[in-house]
């Protein structure tokens, strides 16, 4: 039995990341008709995106109004100029320099959202599960420090 999920991480980008100890956190939008479908169905869920720096200014009108959790922008310019319609958001997205330092982000990301969901559950069987998907995020994160 998996526990149903609490959150997800959104890739805006091409499937270059490895995430394959995230199971089911992660999900990659090639498009942006797929981008927004994929806000769409899981709008009730805590929200983390991931994206290019190129891609970011197509994503303000679908993210101007959302809640969201985090977004993560990979990009190699030692200064960004953020959309002043995500500065206006209650957080600012954070800049990744290379894939490393994203990825170690998003595992640590998902290792705190699995914990935090595992810790809401009473029953040893659904909170066990979540806490090996924890530990399991936090053992990829390892190989990018």
């Amino acid at each position: 039995m998996v526990p149903p999920r609490e959150f997800k991480i959104i890739v805006f980008r091409e499937e270059d990341l490895p995430t394959h100890n995230l199971n089911d956190a992660i999900v990659f939008c090639r498009t942006i008709d797929e981008f927004n479908t994929t806000l769409m169905t899981n709008q009730l869920l805590t929200l983390t995106i991931v994206c290019d720096e190129d891609k970011l200014v197509g994503l303000v009108p679908s993210l101007a109004h959302r809640t969201l959790d985090m977004i993560y922008v990979l990009t190699d310019q030692a200064h960004v100029t953020w959309p002043i319609e995500l500065i206006n958001n209650t957080w600012e997205p954070i800049r990744s320099n290379d894939q490393n330092q994203l990825m170690r982000c998003l595992c640590l990301k998902a290792m705190l959202c699995y914990y935090k969901q595992g810790m809401k559950y009473k029953e040893n069987g659904l909170k066990d599960l979540c806490l090996q998907d924890a530990e399991n995020a936090l053992n990829q994160s390892k190989q990018y420090f």
